[in-house]
């Protein structure tokens, strides 16, 4: 018997980063399968200009209860003393967890570099490039440019010029050089929002508009952040996967994820 299927509607400004997305999903599409990740990138319908002035991307996707859906309720009755349900919520976790490796390890294969950056090939001569995520800009343009350090809570306002305090500049730097070693493996394939939400129980991972080369325990740590579990539920089986699928080994992994988690915290704060 067929499983139902559900529509994803998705509208914007930016056709660039739209019909890109849509031009990825059948290249991650094919991937997935070829690799046999277990991964299940919804299938893009279409992607049309609509007459007010935003483009429109439709993708299909089999019905299934989001990991959002699934966790946090039995999270909830965990506190409450149903182990069966905790033990039965640690599983689930611990199953996505290998499907996040397999994701990194085996799209990662297929990133190729050219002369403007890494891509993806769409069959046809077709590229689908690839955002390089550079912890550094990142971090100067989100934090120092941007609206972490609008207001000090002893200096007052210090809006784009946190040269004048040297106090914010002093902290700024040591937070750089705490986030730095972020840039040890920015290499791999990331989805780049891996919230609950968009994963769901069948393996169908949805929204890769963030997609980038970068450190992957930027998602794991986001995984963490959404997942209401403690990274050792979920970091020995990624680590397991990683190696059975592309030998890698990360000995600083549970450095790596804290610091990918205070980074996002930081960033985003404000």
């Amino acid at each position: 018997r067929r499983a139902r299927q559900r529509f994803i509607f998705k509208r914007g400004k930016n056709h660039t980063a739209i019909e890109k997305e849509y031009l990825l999903n059948g290249a991650l599409e094919k991937i997935c399968n070829e690799e046999n990740t277990g991964i299940r990138p919804p299938i893009s319908v279409a992607c049309f200009d609509g007459p007010d002035n935003l483009t429109y991307h439709v993708m299909l996707r089999e019905d299934a209860s989001s990991l959002e859906e699934y966790v946090v309720p039995r999270g909830v009755l965990a506190e409450r003393g149903v182990k069966s349900l905790e033990l039965q919520n640690t599983k689930q976790i611990q199953h996505h967890a290998r499907l996040i490796a397999r994701l990194h390890a085996d799209i990662t294969k297929h990133l190729q570099v050219d002369s403007e950056g890494c891509f993806l090939s769409a069959g046809e001569g077709r590229k689908i490039h690839v955002q390089q995520r550079e912890y550094g800009e990142e971090f100067l343009s989100r934090v120092v440019r941007g609206k972490a350090y609008d207001t000090h809570p002893r200096l007052g306002p210090v809006k784009y010029a946190p040269d004048q305090h040297p106090e914010v500049r002093a902290f700024i730097d040591a937070a750089w050089e705490y986030f730095s070693p972020l840039e040890k493996y920015k290499a791999m394939f990331t989805h780049g929002d891996l919230a609950l939400r968009h994963f769901f129980m069948n393996g169908t991972l949805i929204d890769f508009e963030h997609a980038a080369r970068g450190n992957p325990f930027g998602d794991l740590a986001g995984f963490y952040l959404n997942a209401y579990a403690s990274p050792s539920y979920f970091i020995t089986p990624y680590l397991e996967e990683m190696k059975n699928r592309s030998g890698r080994v990360f000995l600083d992994a549970n450095e790596q994820i804290k610091r990918a988690w205070l980074y996002q915290a930081f960033c985003n704060a404000g």
